[in-house]
């Protein structure tokens, strides 16, 4: 390796490019990758580029695999009308259907971070990209100081701010239109609070459990 770098470094020795019929696919994919070498998954090199495309409107999912015995592998995950975007740009819109979804807008927060988002993407997409670790306590949002409902679609340029208030509750966003790539980040999210509320109510029921237990323990001594 040039400057001495070590192979781990580079996570492109091989790349793979997987073309599947639409997004939902692409994340089942990714998924059956993760699950079946999820001890070779390199840290930190996940990409999701659907759900957040670059700024000039590549879009993919991207994850590197470590195999034993033969070293690293890029996987690109897409759709075939957005890896032909992703290999011609704009040129792959001419004439097609899809041209729409490529059409990038910029959407700011109120600290004029920037999100990327298609043409069709709703108040809920920005919302997502923008404010991933508040959105799910969010009772209300505003466009430009504008009370919208978050199913709107956001114009090029708008200013999204949130108000919050509670505890997270992902379920709220239930029905809200909103992009394949955001409604699998949705999902992803709810399951973790399923998961989550299901280990606590484990751990009262072991806590009870353990609780009568002393009690009988101390009840047999008191004998």
């Amino acid at each position: 390796m040039r400057n001495g770098a070590d192979y781990k470094s580079v996570n492109d020795l091989l790349s793979i490019e997987a073309v599947v019929p639409d997004e939902a696919s692409c994340y089942k994919l990714l998924g059956g990758l993760h699950r079946a070498h999820f001890g070779g998954m390199v840290p930190n090199a996940f990409r999701d580029y659907l759900y957040a495309r670059t700024f000039d409107g590549y879009s993919a999912l991207q994850t590197t695999i470590d195999f034993p015995g033969f070293g690293l592998v890029k996987y690109i995950i897409t759709t075939k009308p957005r890896s032909e975007y992703n290999h011609k740009g704009v040129l792959a819109t001419i004439g097609s259907s899809d041209e729409q979804i490529y059409r990038a807008k910029l959407v700011l927060d109120s600290s004029r971070r920037m999100a990327v988002l298609p043409e069709s993407g709703t108040v809920l997409d920005a919302a997502v990209a923008l404010y991933p670790h508040k959105v799910a306590s969010a009772i209300s949002f505003e466009i430009d100081g504008r009370l919208v409902d978050p199913s709107t679609q956001i114009g090029h340029g708008g200013v999204l701010t949130l108000n919050t208030m509670g505890r997270e509750n992902w379920s709220r966003f239930e029905g809200v239109a909103c992009s394949p790539a955001t409604r699998h980040v949705i999902s992803e999210k709810e399951a973790e609070e399923d998961r989550r509320i299901k280990a606590e109510q484990g751990k009262e029921k072991m806590d009870t459990y353990l609780r009568a237990s002393r009690m009988g323990l101390f009840e047999l001594e008191d004998l």
